[in-house]
């Protein structure tokens, strides 16, 4: 859902899509890359790992393991990056805390 809404928001000729990839590549008025949005699943958190990110968004975030959390919380470590969480609240677990 997020990757169609953020492409609603952007006028299309602002991106390159990668669909099999869920990468929106941002593009300066010329045409040359400028960065990129990935949209990722916490349901495996390894798929989280290995990447330096400078900014996140977590929805759903009490729905997510805690594993999730970790696995994204180290790749904005490397940057100094940061993020919102976004959540309602699903007992008391780790996004409660």
């Amino acid at each position: 859902m997020a990757f169609a809404m953020v492409k609603r928001l952007l006028p299309t000729e602002s991106y390159q899509e990668y669909k099999a990839d869920k990468r929106l590549v941002l593009l300066e008025p010329s045409g040359a890359e400028h960065s990129y949005i990935d949209f990722k699943s916490g349901n495996d958190p390894d798929s989280l790992r290995g990447y330096a990110v400078h900014f996140f968004i977590m929805d759903e975030a009490a729905r997510q393991s805690e594993a999730s959390w970790v696995s994204l919380l180290t790749t904005t470590t490397q940057t100094q990056g940061r993020g919102f969480i976004i959540s309602t609240p699903r007992g008391h677990d780790f996004f409660h805390e």
